[in-house]
């Protein structure tokens, strides 16, 4: 099976949204709100390597309520597309 997309899940203390359709009201938030940039980084360059060249953003409430690890993860893949550029 071909790696097609990857998703990342930014961690949230939950949401602010009472959706009545959404999935992620159906378990509890366990993920940190931490940002490893090296396991970040590290995993991005395997999917790549892999030819993956979409990036699903989602959680477990709404992604925008961590805007400071959205503003991390763009300066990852800037960061990583600085690299592959330069190898070439």
């Amino acid at each position: 099976m071909n790696i097609q997309t990857l998703s990342i899940v930014v961690p949230t203390s939950g949401c602010v949204n009472k959706c009545k359709f959404c999935v992620s009201r159906m378990h509890e938030n366990d993920y940190d709100i931490k940002f490893n940039g090296v396991e970040i980084e590290t995993r991005i360059k395997y999917a790549v390597m892999n030819g993956v060249n979409t990036c699903i953003i989602t959680g477990t409430g709404e992604p925008l309520q961590n805007i400071n690890f959205l503003n991390r993860l763009a300066d990852s893949f800037e960061e990583i597309d600085l690299q592959i550029h330069l190898k070439k």
